[in-house]
This record gives C-alpha cells, sequence and structure tokens, in this order.
C-alpha cells in the first residue's frame, strides 16, 4: 500500500519553518494607462543543518477585486515562469525552485512565491537581494519596489494590539503589522 502525501499541507509545513527576513513595499502597474496594484514582498529564509538552505521571495498583490488586474498580474508572473530568466541571475544563484502548489486563488489577492537555494546560506549577503535578485524582477516585471525593510537579527516578536489591526486587509495594513512587530 502507498502513503498518500498532502503536497498543499507538506508545502505549509516547510513554509512554516522559514523565517522572515525582510520585506518591501511595490507597485504593480497594470495597464499603459498607469493603473498600478499595492503588493508585498516577503523575503523569508531556511537554513538546514548542513548549512545550504533557501531564500523565498513571496509577492502578494491586493487586486482590489478588479478581476482584470488580477488575471494580468496573473499573467505576467506565468510569463516570468515560462521564460525563465536564470540566465539573468550570477553563479551564485544555483537553483530556483518552483512550486507547483496551488492556493485557493480568489479576486481580491494574488500571490506567488520564487525559492532559490544555496550551497552555504550564511554567504548569502543583503547585496544579493538587494542588488541582484529584486533588480531582475523590477526588470522583467512591471514592478517599482520600495526600499527594504531588514528584520534585525534575534530580534523577538512583541505581542501587537490587535485591536488597531483587525478589519485592516490591506496591503499597508499588512506593512503596518509587520513593522508593529519588528520594529520601524
Amino acid at each position: 500500500m502507498s502513503e498518500i502525501i498532502d503536497l498543499k499541507q507538506e508545502f505549509i509545513t516547510a513554509k512554516s519553518k522559514e523565517s522572515i527576513v525582510a520585506f518591501a513595499g511595490f507597485r504593480f502597474t497594470v495597464d499603459a494607462a498607469g493603473k498600478f496594484r499595492d503588493g508585498l514582498i516577503i523575503i523569508s529564509s531556511r537554513e538546514r543543518s548542513d548549512g545550504s538552505g533557501y531564500i523565498t521571495l513571496t509577492f502578494t498583490i491586493d487586486t482590489e477585486n478588479d478581476l482584470e488586474a488580477n488575471r494580468v498580474i496573473a499573467a505576467a508572473f506565468r510569463e516570468l515562469k515560462q521564460k525563465g530568466f536564470s540566465s539573468r541571475l550570477d553563479l551564485e544563484f544555483q537553483n530556483m525552485i518552483e512550486t507547483k502548489v496551488e492556493f485557493d486563488r480568489n479576486e481580491n489577492w494574488f500571490m506567488d512565491s520564487f525559492s532559490f537555494y544555496f550551497n552555504q546560506l550564511r554567504e548569502i549577503r543583503k547585496y544579493h537581494i538587494e542588488d541582484r535578485l529584486l533588480p531582475v524582477f523590477a526588470s522583467l516585471l512591471p514592478l517599482k519596489i520600495d526600499s527594504i525593510e531588514w528584520v534585525p537579527e534575534g530580534v523577538s516578536t512583541a505581542m501587537v494590539d490587535r485591536s488597531q489591526l483587525l478589519g485592516d486587509t490591506t496591503v499597508s495594513g499588512f506593512k503596518r503589522f509587520l513593522q508593529s512587530l519588528f520594529g520601524d
């Protein structure tokens, strides 16, 4: 008898072991008239016991219940994955792991993630993300990325006054939430 594996649950379990190391807001230009949607890039990492590990960029975009914007954004990310972009990255970026796990989609939000594997995760520095990785995404997608907010190493999270955050489902609300956890 073979064991049935729930890929979605395995993915969630693996993601729960990642640590958020940084985040950045961005604007995704949806059309030639300049219509945009705000988003947030969550940068996380996971180091294995042998020193190897992953850097994951998760793009979350508030499509504001705009079906056309959601369609345009999804098509842009799909095209990016089909064309590939590894030739635009240095040799230090050994592998990009594409996850094929589909989450429930809705017209209010778009989410996609990219994970990059490194033999020695500790050798990966901020400039790999700020000066190499994010500029590639900004050159291939219609993005204007804000400055990166780095989470201090070893930070502990303080309790947040939930009443201030409840009901705020925008990207800026999520960014405020992260800043409340990790400071300004």
